[in-house]
């Protein structure tokens, strides 16, 4: 494989990281959005569709965008492996790929409570 198309895939798993995040950001506004308007009028059985629904979901993107993390670091080593002055970023896109993900799986739990709050009678 050439240098050029090793950066073409690369990118192109950058985009697809890019992509993810904003599918897991749609779910989660959605989900947020149905637990403050409809949260407290669903059943329990209704809430339990949907919340195992949107935890599958929004589980399935980070681990998407894990696995295109994963892709990413294999193609800087080759870059790296045939001498390219493509800079090598794998240390850092790890880091930072992970803080990432562990910020959205922090961001489940949060939308979780905020249902599980919302269906909370309010003494006032």
């Amino acid at each position: 494989m050439t240098e050029y198309e090793i950066i073409d895939l690369l990118q192109t798993r950058f985009s697809e990281m890019g992509q993810v995040s904003a599918l897991y950001f749609t779910v989660v506004s959605a989900y947020l959005a149905a637990a403050y308007i409809v949260g407290s009028k669903l059943s329990r059985n209704q809430l339990f569709i949907i919340s195992t629904l949107y935890v599958l979901w929004a589980t399935g993107t980070i681990t998407s965008i894990y696995g295109a993390m994963i892709a990413c670091v294999a193609y800087q080593t080759k870059l790296v492996e045939i001498g390219s002055i493509y800079p090598e970023t794998g240390g850092r896109l790890v880091i930072y790929t992970s803080n990432f993900m562990a910020m959205q799986s922090i961001g489940i739990l949060v939308s979780l409570y905020f249902m599980w709050s919302v269906r909370q009678p309010q003494n006032g």
